[in-house]
């Protein structure tokens, strides 16, 4: 019994040892929000003319995210993506962040994983209309097949009102074959 334990430990230790991605590593490239001197953070593609970017906006100064629309105009949207994430199909991940909203109300708003044609989403896509503060969200989830294998990911609102702020956006691998077969976006590589 000892050794079966000892060997399963020994083969965990290992596999995690050998993986593409570690426990708890970030696979977006500056979900923090840097921008370092730019107008809106690198690796980001932002959309909507209400899409803003606070370079010491969210908990500890650190970058944030904003969708504003405190007048509360008709059919105002926002986004903001990464293309091409090196994650598979089947295996579990964690989206995770923080944020903030002031009268925030929106049709269909979330930070998300998307396949190709987003068809399919996975995320987090419920935010509360006030928060008293930073506010830590976080899903899990099991990621379905995707066209290609091809993923995004977004944050985005569809006809929203009010504020709501991101900040230390994080999509981990959380399961084993998650952590072997996924990796940083290939801008990078």
């Amino acid at each position: 019994m000892l050794k079966a334990s000892l060997l399963s430990v020994l083969i965990l230790s290992v596999s995690i040892g050998l993986a593409a991605v570690k426990p708890g590593e970030n696979l977006l490239i500056n979900g923090a929000f840097e921008a370092e001197q730019l107008s809106f953070p690198m690796f980001w593609e932002k959309g909507g003319s209400n899409t803003g970017y606070d370079p010491t906006g969210g908990p500890g100064n650190t970058g944030a995210l904003v969708f504003s629309n405190p007048d509360g105009l008709k059919g105002i949207s926002s986004n903001c993506r990464q293309h091409d994430q090196r994650i598979i199909a089947g295996e579990t991940y964690k989206m995770s962040a923080y944020i903030k909203t002031t009268g925030f109300k929106s049709r269909h708003c979330g930070i998300i994983v998307h396949d190709n044609g987003w068809h399919k989403e996975h995320g987090i896509r419920s935010f509360p209309e006030n928060t008293d503060g930073w506010q830590y969200l976080e899903q899990t989830f099991v990621l379905q097949e995707s066209e290609g294998g091809v993923y995004g990911v977004a944050i985005f609102a569809i006809e929203y009102v009010g504020e709501i702020r991101f900040a230390q956006v994080k999509l981990e691998a959380i399961s084993e074959a998650a952590l072997a077969g996924s990796s940083a976006s290939p801008m990078l590589l």
